[in-house]
């Protein structure tokens, strides 16, 4: 029996991971995008606005590859960065109308 769930667990995974590799595969080529930039997106868009480090913990990568994520999202007009009114130390990601209407 164990081996019957093991090989069927096996077989879902495939199917999710032909899956995800197709949908990565048409996000990049319609929109210009990876799915990590995706989520970001998202995220950003579900807060309004958020900063770096919070967007990293939000969607689990280290804040080396949000910098990368968010820094590739800004050179594509999709996000931009301001100050915090109520802690100038921080730094702020938010959406521009680009970015809303990519994920329209």
């Amino acid at each position: 029996m164990t081996g019957e769930l093991s090989d069927e667990v096996l077989r879902a995974l495939r199917r999710i991971i032909r899956a995800t590799v197709a949908y990565s595969h048409r996000l990049a080529s319609e929109f210009g995008l990876t799915v990590p930039q995706l989520v970001v997106l998202r995220e950003i868009a579900a807060r309004g606005e958020a900063s770096g480090s919070d967007l990293a913990r939000a969607v689990s990568v280290s804040p080396a590859t949000m910098t990368g994520i968010l820094k590739r999202l800004r050179e594509r007009g999709l996000v931009e960065r301001r100050r915090s009114r109520q802690d100038r130390r921080r730094i702020l990601e938010s959406l521009t109308d680009e970015g809303r209407d990519i994920l329209a």
